[in-house]
């Protein structure tokens, strides 16, 4: 099992915007180290689902249209990935290879889906922010070039 590079940048995006409140594409881009391109279709779902509020304009930006700790990594997982699932014959999208109504495996499957949902639907983008009394340094140390904080 592996995240997609989708999740990934939406992640880095919304602990960066649940650091500094606010961000313009570039300037998120840049210090989550986000290539631009792909971060406007990430955040354009985000913002589609209602994670993040765009708005436009010299002064415009991105904003979390909710509290960090009221926005779960299952909801950030959905929004950008759509209804988690692990196998696909538990959710009646495939044939099943095996007749019996017993399948060990799909016993398996759904054990280890309920508690990975758990585990998503636990966190939340609060459990994910850093620590660190200087959340500024935290990105600057990964950005060539800090952005200019907007007042």
């Amino acid at each position: 099992m592996r995240i997609s590079r989708s999740l990934d940048y939406a992640i880095r995006a919304l602990v960066y915007l649940g650091m500094y409140q606010t961000g313009d594409l570039s300037h998120i881009a840049q210090s989550t180290r986000v290539p631009q391109p792909y971060l406007a279709k990430v955040m354009n779902r985000l913002v589609r689902k209602g994670l993040v509020r765009s708005t436009v304009g010299r002064e415009g930006g991105y904003v979390l249209r909710k509290r960090p700790q009221d926005i779960t990594v299952r909801e950030v997982f959905e929004a950008v990935e759509g209804e988690f699932h692990l196998f696909d014959c538990y959710f009646g999208t495939e044939e099943c290879y095996f007749i019996s109504q017993n399948c060990a495996q799909l016993r398996f499957w759904n054990q280890l889906q309920q508690v990975i949902l758990k585990a998503l639907e636990s966190t939340t983008l609060a459990d994910l922010l850093p620590q660190s009394s200087k959340p500024m340094e935290v990105l600057y140390a990964r950005c060539p070039t800090p952005p200019t904080p907007n007042p």
